[in-house]
């Protein structure tokens, strides 16, 4: 099959999360022997990462756009000017698109499938302006509300509409699309994330202590970590925090806790090294549609720390023998963090999760159902 795989991050320029699922994705397919395309976008908001990629038989088109304000939203205005002059569409099967793409400014006979990372109406609620001065932030956040969310989601209505079938990382994020739009999905099914259980081994620990990975993201919890560390009153583990910190006031007081190891960015070999020898990671997230991190820290052998399923979409993979799951408040994660000395670590059952959801996995869980709908 020839698969045209859009994406406005693809290794080695990286935003997020989903850089690396397409990546894997487009990696995996390819070895199952469909021929694999990538068009992703040129932009000024990735980072480079330079870790060795497998590129060689996947040919890799970036269109170069606008980024102001919404880089999303002049993504899509690139592809749907720019798409039919930098790929032959005739030769193309089905478009899996990773990205919010209005398809009804595309002629394409063939399928078109969208992959949902993330519901962006949810998302929107996030907005805090942390990266802006702090008198600058009240109208940052109004003028995401007012302006920024309703644009894109709008795209995000469009491109569920004009897409022949979807597939979401997680069963939240589909119910949210019926929460937030109303939108009954027909024609979908929900294939959660992939690990490459190579890259994140196992080995033995070394240190005691607790790991939180997501930097300063409101909606990934870390307010609700700061405030549940400063009210525990017990002698617990340190706690490492690795991501990309700001200097909020509260980011500040937790470097000034001795219960805190204030990591910074770290690269993927660091990070790795991270989870082997964490006790648990702990992700308190009020909204995360899947959250690879949960993934990568069982491949590692390290058990999570995890809102529940009505908050975070990687809570549906779990059992009791690798996780405990919490409401997104301090009093909760407070509570589970004391009781840490009563849980007994079981990395054989962590491997085993994270074994059941290999990128080779997601990738034949994805021609199935493209199979099953488009082709």
């Amino acid at each position: 099959m020839n698969i045209l795989l859009i994406t406005r991050e693809f290794p080695p320029e990286v935003i997020g999360g989903v850089a690396y699922h397409s990546y894997h994705l487009a990696r995996c397919l390819s070895d199952l022997g469909h021929n694999v395309s990538v068009v992703a976008s040129d932009s000024s908001d990735t980072v480079i990462d330079e870790s060795e990629f497998e590129l060689e038989d996947i040919k890799i088109e970036r269109i170069s756009h606008n980024d102001l304000v919404s880089g999303r939203f002049w993504f899509n205005r690139a592809i749907a000017k720019r798409l039919p002059d930098i790929v032959d569409l005739d030769g193309i099967d089905v478009i899996h698109s990773h990205e919010l793409i209005d398809f009804s400014e595309i002629e394409f006979s063939g399928g078109t499938v969208l992959k949902v990372h993330i519901n962006i109406s949810e998302k929107s609620d996030y907005i805090t302006g942390k990266e802006f001065p702090q008198l600058a932030r009240p109208l940052v956040r109004l003028a995401g509300k007012k302006l920024l969310s309703p644009v894109e989601e709008g795209l995000e209505q469009r491109a569920l509409k004009t897409t022949d079938a979807r597939i979401y990382n997680s069963s939240l994020c589909r119910n949210k699309m019926v929460t937030n739009y109303g939108f009954r999905d027909g024609s979908s099914t929900v294939i959660h994330n992939g690990v490459d259980v190579d890259r994140f081994s196992s080995t033995g620990k070394n240190e005691r202590y607790l790991l939180y990975v997501g930097g300063d993201s409101h909606r990934k919890g870390i307010q609700i970590l700061a405030k549940s560390l400063q009210e525990v009153d017990q002698n617990i583990p340190k706690v490492k925090m690795a991501g990309s910190f700001k200097n909020e006031k509260k980011i500040q007081s937790l470097t000034e806790c001795e219960k805190v190891d204030l990591e910074g960015r770290v690269d993927q070999e660091e990070l790795i090294e991270l989870y082997q020898n964490a006790q648990a990671l702990i992700h308190p997230a009020p909204y995360e549609p899947f959250g690879n991190v949960i993934l990568e820290s069982l491949s590692c052998g390290t058990p999570v720390i995890v809102s529940n399923e009505n908050h975070c979409g990687a809570a549906e993979i779990l059992n009791e023998d690798v996780s405990k799951k919490t409401l997104p408040n301090s009093k909760s994660l407070k509570a589970v963090i004391e009781n840490m000395g009563s849980w007994s670590v079981n990395p054989k059952a962590c491997r085993e999760v994270a074994e059941s959801h290999t990128w080779e996995h997601v990738a034949e869980e994805t021609i199935t159902f493209i199979n099953e709908v488009v082709a």
